[in-house]
Parts: C-alpha cells; structure tokens; sequence
C-alpha cells in the first residue's frame, strides 16, 4: 500500500533507504555512513546475493518492493479460458522434486528447502494448455500419493519427473509402489540441462509467452502459485515455472500417426450378439496391455483397453475377467504380435492367456505393421473416419495422439519408436489389423476360410457369416 501511495502526488511520502543509490556504484554514499559504511552495505549485499535473495536486499535496505525491469514475464502475457477447447487433449504431467522438506530456523538463519512443482499440460497447435500446477510441501510418500492420484485423474500420456539426483529414489519406491498397487505408470525420468542454469532453462518459454502461446484451464484463480512465480521471476521461487518449463521437451517427438484427430473420436456400438470381437494382447515381464476392436464393414471401432502390472498370469487373469464381462455374449478372438507369440519364454503372455482358456493367434511381426493405420485414420465412408477410438479406450487415445512417437533431439529423429505402453498397445492394434485385412480378403474371395488355433488360414465348409 506504502509503494502504491508513494507514486499518488496527493500523498507525501519520505523514504530513507541505507543508500542513495545501487551499492556497486563507486558514486553512492551511506545515509548512515557512521553505522552503515559503504564497505558493510557492499559485503552484506554480496552475502545476499549469493543466497540467491537479491530481492530481499534489495526490500529491506534499499525499500525497493520490486524491479519492474527485471521481471521478464508479464501477467498480461498469460491467457485464460473457463474449459479446454476439446474434450479430449493428450496431457502430460511434470514434477520437478524437492530434495528436502523443511521450513525451520537454525542459528538464526531461516533455512527453506524447494518445493515440488507440478503441472499437467496439453498441446493444442503452438499453444501450451496448463491443466493444473501446484508448489507443494510433500513429504515422499505424499508425493508417490499424488502420482497414483495425477494418473487416475487425467490419466496422462506421460508423466515426467526430474530425475538429478534423485535417480535411486526414483528407480526403488515408485516402482515398488507400482508393484503393490499393480497400476503401471507412464513415467520418463527428466535429466535437468547441464549447459545452462535453471533461469536460462526456464527463459525457454519466453518465445510463447510473447506470442501469448500459454493458456491457463479455468482461469487465472485456479495456478495461483503459477501465476505468482511467472510475475516475480527471477527472484523467489521456480520451482512451477521449471516444470513448465520441462513442457518442452515433454512434446518433443514425431509421432507416427499425425492423421489422428478429433475426428477419430467417436462413440463405438454395442456389439451384438454373437458377433467376433478382436482382442489384441501385448505384454512385457512386468506389464500386459490389451485392447478390443469391432468391426463394421470396413470401419474399425476402438472400443475398449485394459492395463496391468505385476505378475503376469495374475494380470492376466485379471484383465481376461473384464474383458469377458464387457463382452459376455460375444465370440472373442485373441491376437498376440509375432514377436511376443514367438518368445514365450521370455514374455509368457502366451501360455497365461491359454491358462485362462483364451486361443492366442498369431498376429503380424510389429515392423511390418506400424503405420498401417494411416490411410484408415484419412478415408471417411458415409461422413465418418475408417478407424475409430471410443472415448472409454483413454489409452488408446494417448497412444495415437501423441504417445506413439518417435523420440528427437531437435537434430535426429530416432529409428525406433519410444518404448512404454503406448507403443505397445499401438504395435498389438496394428499388427493384428493387418491379419484381419488379410483374412478379410481371404474370406470374401472364392473359398471359405477358417483359422486354426495357431492362426493359420485354411479352406473349410462350414459357414461363416460375411460382414
């Protein structure tokens, strides 16, 4: 209030800071030059500074509330709107850890420790959409909490965490937790930049916020601890705006579908009786992944997907119980890719699924089938696309929007796409799409065609009915 009235001219206001002007100045004398010499104002001034708490100096002696011109972000430079503009936006979620988790007061020094800065962002176009953000205090298991919470919330394509010097903590009681809860997480470790400080890492998002590319969801009053680091920085603290700042590196990546939009999003029907529904299993030592697609003519319906960690004739079991739940009435067919068919001893996806009384087929080898989706995610027939995701398969969206990507450095593109669920629910969908395609055609030609237990065709006269 005292620095707002000091500007009104209907106000008098005298001020008497410890100089007459910036300490560094060989020109600037002391007020109280007998208690407070020049030499003292200087060295406390340096003390400060490498505390990193120049703006406190600065409040304190020099009664200097703030420096319009250091601050670099600008509060108009923030957008807002009420809700986001699609129902459905790829969200990643960024943590930047605290190494510590104490205020306290130790020989009359006020010692803080960070605070865990979160956001969760989507991207639409050149704009970065910020979801939630936070600064909190947590303790760890307050933290492990939270990503489990963050997951089931906006269930995020990927969930980055800064990982310096926090490697082993990260590599044990998150994925020891994950084990118990049998809830995988998607989660990419972040290695902080060596090449640069943390202000400098964080000025990367100068070029949007110029461009007035950073949209808050719901509003200023919702990210407002965002909002007050965006205003005072440099000084105070950063930690919200670091994770922001991690956004960039989170979008990085080619993604192998760039065809898939808004209009691959659509309600899947209700399979009717009888009909064959074609359920793709994928899996590593520790995690399994599934997915049913329907098939309508030639159009193809993503309707479901499931996930599970832990053992893997237990996470089986488990997701084969939903999926003959969500089609109790229905012919279920199940399609492993080659490579995961062919190491069973290495993954035994399948003999859990024969233990379960599933018959695994086998579907194509993965490096011939990725990419395959493309024309029928293009093609629309009758006003829709050729091949649809119903919005209850959430993971299937994350993985065709943006999760399906081949992994860059702003140079080289990498070969292979990023390893995680994503890519191994898309490479079961594709593979088996391509020995549907390939049956399909079998099947509507001259011969009928049947499929034995190993998911080789053969001519057979028992009547099939023709979709």
């Amino acid at each position: 209030m005292v620095t707002r009235l000091q500007k009104n001219p209907n106000w008098l206001c005298r001020s008497f800071p410890i100089c007459n002007g910036d300490p560094d100045d060989p020109g600037t004398e002391s007020l109280w030059p007998a208690r407070y010499p020049m030499e003292w104002i200087r060295r406390k001034k340096a003390e400060y500074q490498a505390a990193g708490m120049l703006a406190e100096f600065n409040q304190v002696y020099r009664l200097i509330a703030t420096d319009a011109e250091t601050k670099t972000f600008k509060r108009e430079q923030l957008l807002s709107v009420d809700v986001a503009p699609w129902k459905f936006m790829p969200k990643f979620a960024i943590y930047d850890p605290a190494r510590s988790a104490n205020t306290r007061r130790v020989e009359g020094k006020h010692e803080k420790s960070d605070r865990y800065g979160k956001v969760v962002v989507s991207k639409l176009g050149s704009k970065i959409y910020v979801h939630e953000s936070s600064g909190s205090y947590w303790l760890p298991d307050a933290f492990i909490d939270d990503l489990f919470t963050c997951d089931k919330a906006h269930e995020p394509v990927k969930i980055g965490i800064e990982k310096n010097s926090l490697d082993e903590w990260l590599l044990q009681p998150i994925r020891i937790e994950i084990l118990k809860r049998g809830r995988p997480l998607p989660l990419r470790p972040l290695q902080a930049p060596q090449d640069r400080s943390k202000e400098d890492f964080i000025l990367g998002l100068y070029p949007f916020a110029a461009a007035r590319d950073i949209v808050l969801v719901g509003g200023v009053g919702m990210h407002p601890q965002l909002v007050a680091e965006w205003e005072n920085f440099p000084q105070g603290p950063r930690d919200v705006m670091n994770a922001l700042a991690y956004s960039l590196r989170m979008f990085a990546g080619v993604t192998v579908y760039p065809d898939f939009t808004q209009d691959n999003i659509a309600d899947a029907p209700d399979a009717a009786r009888g009909e064959d529904v074609f359920v793709c299993w994928n899996g590593s030592p520790s995690e399994v992944v599934a997915a049913a697609v329907l098939r309508t003519g030639r159009t193809l319906h993503v309707a479901r997907n499931w996930q599970g960690g832990g053992a893997l004739p237990d996470v089986v079991k488990a997701i084969g119980y939903e999926v003959r739940t969500a089609f109790p009435l229905q012919r279920i067919q199940t399609w492993v890719p080659a490579e995961t068919f062919d190491q069973a001893q290495r993954v035994p996806l399948v003999p859990a699924l024969r233990a379960e009384k599933f018959t695994p087929q086998r579907a194509e080898h993965v490096a011939i089938a990725r990419g395959t989706l493309g024309p029928r995610m293009r093609e629309t027939m009758k006003g829709r696309r050729l091949f649809l995701v119903d919005p209850r398969a959430h993971m299937a969206l994350n993985a065709f929007a943006a999760g399906y990507n081949y992994p860059s450095d702003g140079v080289r593109q990498a070969a292979e796409p990023e390893s995680g669920e994503s890519k191994m629910l898309a490479e079961a969908i594709e593979s088996m799409v391509v020995f549907m395609d390939r049956l399909g055609e079998q099947q509507f030609g001259a011969a009928n065609m049947g499929t034995n237990p190993q998911g080789v065709p053969y001519v057979t006269a028992l009547p099939r009915a023709r979709i």
